[in-house]
């Protein structure tokens, strides 16, 4: 009996997996990272700094009505939305130059390892299986990095900016966010499963459609000899509209 087509295997838990990431593919690259890094610093002072020069506008335009004072503001704030924009734009060129040479290594690395097994491996599984997984397989290391970089460079440094900003401008605020947060994090977390199993079925979703297509191509004289066609859909791992089936 042919076993399932693409059996979730979970030899490595989350942990294990990015740190493998990291070591792999981060190391060898810490030069770009980096420099990625330093660009997401310098994007997050400018987040921090646009968010003080806002406040200190509104203050000064109906508080002091200050027009010079606003004119010079709005000058260094346009100033600083372009450094912003720039810095975003460098980075985000490094991360896709980053992410096609992680690419490019992973489907060789796949490629190279799927020919060192036996007849008895490629017999037990579907074509498609390895389609995807040199496609979408061979990509998900590139996002993984990529969200990882973005979490701890981006966002945990456009956190800490605004976070500091808020702490200078309202400190009362800022206890109570100091207060509520962690009850946020065990959402967070709860969330987290939810994305991994979601991904998963996302994945094997994308591989069954590849089989059906796959199996349907190499097989259309006989699907439409015997009006194969609603077996067909049903066998397809996406619900059909109403006007298709009709």
């Amino acid at each position: 009996m042919q076993k399932r087509l693409f059996p979730r295997t979970d030899t490595y838990n989350s942990f294990v997996l990015i740190r493998r990431l990291l070591t792999e593919y981060g190391l060898v690259r810490w030069r770009h990272y980096t420099l990625v890094f330093a660009l997401m610093g310098v994007g997050a002072l400018c987040t921090g700094l646009a968010a003080y020069l806002m406040g200190d506008v509104v203050n000064r335009a109906f508080d002091r009505r200050e027009l010079g004072a606003v004119v010079q503001i709005g000058v260094m704030a346009f100033g600083v939305f372009t450094l912003r924009g720039l810095v975003l734009y460098c980075q985000a060129v490094m991360l896709s130059r980053i992410g096609n040479s992680i690419i490019a290594e992973n489907q060789l690395r796949m490629y190279s390892k799927l020919l060192q097994h036996n007849l008895s491996f490629f017999a037990e599984r579907h074509s498609s299986e390895f389609l995807a997984r040199l496609s979408t397989g061979a990509l998900a290391a590139t996002q993984v990095l990529n969200l990882l970089i973005g979490a701890l460079g981006r966002d945990l440094l456009t956190l800490i900016s605004l976070v500091a900003v808020m702490a200078v401008q309202d400190p009362v605020m800022s206890l109570v966010v100091f207060v509520i947060g962690p009850s946020i994090m065990i959402f967070v977390k709860k969330l987290t499963r939810r994305i991994r199993a979601i991904a998963h079925n996302q994945w094997s979703s994308g591989a069954h459609s590849l089989f059906t297509l796959q199996e349907t191509l190499q097989g259309v004289r006989i699907v439409k000899a015997f009006t194969l066609e609603p077996t067909m859909r049903s066998a397809y791992p996406t619900r059909w509209p109403a006007s298709v089936n009709a």
